[in-house]
């Protein structure tokens, strides 16, 4: 029993520096909101170089297969720098399809992570008034 007692002290301890963790980073809603879009927005725009980049790589990948295909057309063995950039072209195609899954699940975590710590935050708020 006593131990029971000693761990949710421990507990109330712990969640008690957190909540002043949270007013000294956050002393006004305003400031965890401009944080939160802050976040988002740097996700965002990663977002949208990655997606510009994807275009110009699906633009080469598709000259190249094109390139390939009329060597192929003309009797030609494809070459192993062909090849190896048709291979190099389509792996970064690839990771880039997943560095975008990974910042779009990193932004809901964001969105989702700063959503629990302001309601938290309104009731440190309400509760110091």
């Amino acid at each position: 029993m006593q131990r029971l007692e000693e761990q949710a002290q421990i507990q109330q301890q712990k969640q008690h520096i957190s909540d002043r963790a949270l007013l000294a980073r956050y002393p006004t809603e305003q400031k965890l909101i401009e944080r939160r879009d802050i976040e988002i927005e740097q996700n965002k725009l990663l977002i949208n170089q990655t997606e510009k980049i994807q275009i110009q790589l699906k633009q080469q990948l598709t000259k190249l297969q094109q390139q390939a295909a009329e060597q192929e057309i003309s009797g030609v063995d494809l070459n192993d720098k062909l090849t190896q950039k048709l291979r190099s072209t389509q792996q970064e195609l690839d990771d880039n399809r997943r560095s975008i899954k990974q910042l779009n699940d990193e932004t809901e975590q964001i969105t989702k992570y700063f959503a629990e710590e302001q309601i938290r935050l309104q009731k440190l708020l309400k509760s110091t008034q």
